[in-house]
């Protein structure tokens, strides 16, 4: 081979490099989960406090958390919730889920009982309930 040919191979096979390494680069990084990989069983309801006083003076916060496979928040979920009955108030914080898998909702209620709360990740329902006290 001619020093010509040598010196055109290697200066392709450093230029196919340096495009693999621009590529490679630019690729979008992120750890977050694509937004159809939802685990429903992994997935939550959490309330604090437990227990409030009725006749909308007091709110209870449920946060939902919804997460994939590996445990890990999963962006961009439309999260709802409900109970059967019109006696509460479910004022959406956040309905649609962050980078953590959160979605948040306040709770008022107008009369004293126990209210079982469901939740639903698009149209997938949580296997979770949360049962909240008004007194």
């Amino acid at each position: 081979m001619t020093k010509k040919k040598i010196f055109f191979i290697f200066f392709l096979i450093i230029l196919i490099l340096l495009i693999i390494l621009l590529l490679l680069s630019t690729r979008k990084k992120t750890s977050q989960v694509l937004p159809g990989e939802i685990e429903i069983e992994n997935s939550y309801l959490f309330a604090t406090p437990l227990m409030a006083v009725a006749g909308g003076q007091e709110k209870i916060r449920v946060t939902v958390f919804v997460l994939s496979h590996e445990g890990k928040g999963v962006e961009g979920q439309i999260v709802s919730l409900g109970n059967e009955g019109d006696l509460l108030s479910i004022t959406g914080i956040q309905t649609t889920t962050d980078a953590f898998g959160r979605a948040i909702f306040d709770i008022s209620a107008t009369r004293p009982a126990v209210y079982s709360i469901t939740g639903k990740v698009g149209r997938q329902a949580l296997p979770q309930r949360v049962n909240l006290i008004f007194k």
